[in-house]
């Protein structure tokens, strides 16, 4: 009989699944405060790095919205996911592409998070300046705001003006 390795959870995991479980069972709702860093290390007596980082992770993750001074709130995950799910449909394989700087890596990862099929997700990486027989030029518009999308490859600007901040 094998057992194999035992991995026991950080308590930055334990953390971040606690409070995901109590954002996505409906306990902590949009807009809602989590309580301070400090606040948080008497509660649980976790140090306050650990904690911090946690809280980091599920920014990350799309979770949370931290703002200095104010603190985290649970961001307004419903609107959030209705768009995710818009550009990126759980029952179509999914390939992520930028331009080596990682962009590719956390979209994937905060995708997982949420709850998308890690396989159906594919990181094919990129470079802007790769110029093989199968590279993919790039359009740039001298607009100003700096958007830019792959010749013949869609690609969606989310004008995060009109979306509902999180109260």
């Amino acid at each position: 009989m094998q057992i194999g390795v035992i991995e026991v959870p950080t308590r930055k995991t334990l953390l971040v699944q606690k409070i995901e479980e109590q954002i996505l069972s409906g306990k902590l709702r949009v807009g809602d405060p989590l309580p301070s860093e400090r606040q948080l290390q008497e509660e649980t007596h976790i140090s306050k790095t650990v904690i911090h980082a946690a809280l980091v992770e599920l920014e990350q993750k799309g979770f949370l919205e931290i703002t200095p001074r104010r603190g985290a709130v649970v961001a307004n995950y419903a609107e959030s996911e209705a768009i995710l799910e818009r550009l990126f449909p759980k029952d179509k394989a999914i390939l992520l592409m930028c331009g080596a700087g990682g962009y590719a890596g956390m979209t994937r990862n905060l995708l997982v998070g949420l709850g998308w099929n890690g396989d159906m997700i594919i990181n094919v990486g990129g470079y802007w300046d790769y110029s093989g027989d199968r590279s993919l030029s790039v359009l740039s518009e001298d607009s100003g705001d700096g958007l830019c999308g792959f010749n013949g490859t869609e690609f969606y600007d989310i004008d995060f003006t009109h979306l509902t901040p999180a109260q």
